[in-house]
């Protein structure tokens, strides 16, 4: 099978529709730019007409973008087909609470966007996804005319940004060159934080590195996070530690894959003088990273020893492995990444029968 084709075999072009802000030519032009480089239908391409600022309003999330997207889906006829929204920068990242409420009814655009076809679900908090592997036999959504919906009808969704316009469509680019000859450097994983048990993720992923694959893996088990400049020919990394600004310690692969596990990295992700992990990644050069615009508890971070080896497979893109792996949706977390980049899929490093069983989705 060629790389091309490997790419295609999970999520493909043609089930992802790109949603932009007709309030930004920059939105419209990084929406075209994304479609036409991926192979993506015009007609999959949806523009809402919405707030170019980082947060909306719980009402105007409702009357801007998710009711206009849902009424053009339905018109396009795409909503039987659409697997994977990719929003584009200027669409906005979070979504304020409702105003009467005192509970956690904050969200981003992107968990909320998953649940595009459900007619009413709790606000408060987030609802357990339906996609997460260890949830086989979890809740679907009744469709809008009240049928009971397949799995299908939960959304990936992922988005195309970062600190500046020219940051989001190097994102593009660097996905589309590395596919062609797969992810090369290090794996660095940063197990030093405040609780031991949870350490045991990071440790597990290091074991796992060590035994099925060619990856050099670094384990850091320190209290400090990797100091400045430690981290040369920087694939892949994970970690977690005190503070909440970034440290330079990596010289990003083009195409690189990680996040910084804490809450609140992708709240400047728009903002290229905050000192927030997933804006400053981007800004460096990483290709795919994820975050939470608020404390999204501990928790409800994909499991590195789940989503890493998924995608080190080469068979999944990295949207399926992040909705195969995050707890929950209607939440806090953000995808940044093409929805469609399957960094290994020319060279893959494990095959799928060495994961848990049950963590590949079927053929």
């Amino acid at each position: 099978m060629s790389a091309a084709a490997a790419a295609q075999a999970g999520l493909r072009p043609e089930e992802v529709v790109v949603v932009t802000n007709a309030e930004s030519k920059d939105s419209a032009a990084l929406g075209r730019l994304y479609a036409e480089r991926r192979g993506i239908p015009a007609d999959h391409v949806i523009a809402v007409r919405t707030t170019g600022e980082f947060a909306v309003s719980r009402e105007d999330y409702e009357a801007q973008i998710r009711a206009p997207l849902a009424e053009a889906l339905a018109e396009r006829k795409l909503d039987r087909k659409v697997r994977c929204l990719a929003l584009m920068r200027g669409v906005p990242v979070r979504v304020g609470g409702a105003k009467d409420a005192e509970k956690l009814t904050d969200a981003t655009v992107d968990s909320e966007l998953a649940l595009l076809w459900w007619p009413q679900y709790p606000l408060e908090k987030w609802v357990d996804n339906p996609l997460l592997w260890r949830r086989p036999e979890g809740p679907t959504a009744p469709l809008a005319d009240g049928r009971p919906g397949p799995r299908r009808t939960v959304l990936m969704t992922a988005r195309i940004d970062g600190p500046t316009d020219a940051a989001a469509g190097r994102i593009v680019r660097d996905c589309l060159a590395v596919e062609a000859e797969g992810l090369k450097g290090a794996f660095y994983i940063d197990a030093g934080g405040r609780l031991p048990q949870y350490d045991r993720h990071l440790r597990d992923l290091h074991a796992f590195l060590t035994r099925h694959t060619r990856l050099k893996a670094v384990l850091d088990e320190k209290a400090a996070l990797f100091a400045r400049g430690a981290c040369p020919d920087a694939a892949m990394y994970v970690g977690w530690g005190a503070g909440g600004d970034y440290v330079p310690a990596f010289l990003w692969r083009k195409g690189a894959v990680g996040w910084h596990i804490g809450g609140f990295e992708a709240r400047g992700l728009r903002d290229g003088d905050s000192p927030r992990w997933c804006g400053r990644m981007v800004q460096d050069g990483v290709a795919a990273t994820l975050g939470a615009v608020e404390d999204p508890y501990l928790g409800m971070f994909p499991r590195p020893e789940e989503f890493f080896p998924l995608l080190l497979t080469g068979k999944y893109t990295v949207a399926e492995c992040y909705w195969r792996t995050v707890p929950g949706a209607s939440w806090r977390m953000t995808l940044i990444a093409d929805p469609l980049y399957n960094p290994f899929a020319a060279d893959p490093q494990v095959r799928p029968d060495e994961l848990p069983k049950g963590l590949a989705p079927p053929d």
